[in-house]
């Protein structure tokens, strides 16, 4: 009972508050992001390995094989073996920009949650002052 008392929120504007109120508010605002972040978390990282799976399954060979050419260019320019490295790349030139690509596909989902995060965060807040008092 205690506990949705203390979430209900109040009717006066928050600078009139008590501090006491204040940070339920605050505590409670913190929880309900908390709540939608882990949602969004969970769900960016079940797309990432269902994406994950389905191509390992398609292009799983040509993934491994791409890695360790990836791993002989590094090994080669720790060695200073400059001109294997170079060879290495040229032979694998394809395969390392469709890799690229790949990974700079992920990293624009990433950016593109952090960004539809903040996005529905402003909306969210907006809509609230429209609303909410």
């Amino acid at each position: 009972m205690a506990k949705r008392q203390k979430q209900q929120l109040p009717e006066r504007p928050f600078m009139k508050l008590s501090v006491e109120e204040m940070a339920a508010q605050v505590q409670l605002r913190d929880e309900q992001l908390g709540r939608r972040n882990c949602l969004v978390l969970v769900l960016f990282f079940a797309f990432f390995f269902i994406s994950i799976s389905v191509l390992s399954w398609f292009y799983g060979q040509w993934f491994l094989t791409t890695l360790s050419a990836a791993w002989q260019v590094l090994h080669s320019i720790w060695n200073l073996q400059w001109w294997q490295a170079a060879a290495i790349v040229f032979e694998y030139k394809l395969s390392f920009f469709l890799l690229g690509i790949f990974a700079g596909f992920l990293l624009f989902l990433f950016v593109a949650f952090q960004i539809g995060e903040m996005l529905i965060d402003f909306i969210w807040d907006w809509l609230g002052s429209l609303f909410g008092g």
